[in-house]
């Protein structure tokens, strides 16, 4: 199980996941970053209590684009 958390503040977007993070939640971390990416503001992305990440959530921080991890 996964929880997603989205906030904005002056600085831009963060989304902290906590959980695992198996191939059957990758969808729904791909639409919550992707959504903090379409505000154009910078953001961050917080693996804050994560203590399981199979291939398929590892394939997704990899694609994620460059801008989320600057």
């Amino acid at each position: 199980m996964i929880r997603i958390h989205t906030a904005e503040s002056g600085d831009g977007v963060s989304v902290v996941l906590d959980g695992e993070i198996p191939g059957e939640y990758v969808d729904e971390v791909e639409k919550a970053i992707s959504r903090a990416t379409e505000q154009e503001r910078p953001v961050q992305v917080f693996l804050r209590s994560v203590h399981g990440i199979d291939k398929a959530g590892h394939r997704c921080f990899r694609a994620l684009p460059r801008k989320v991890w600057s």
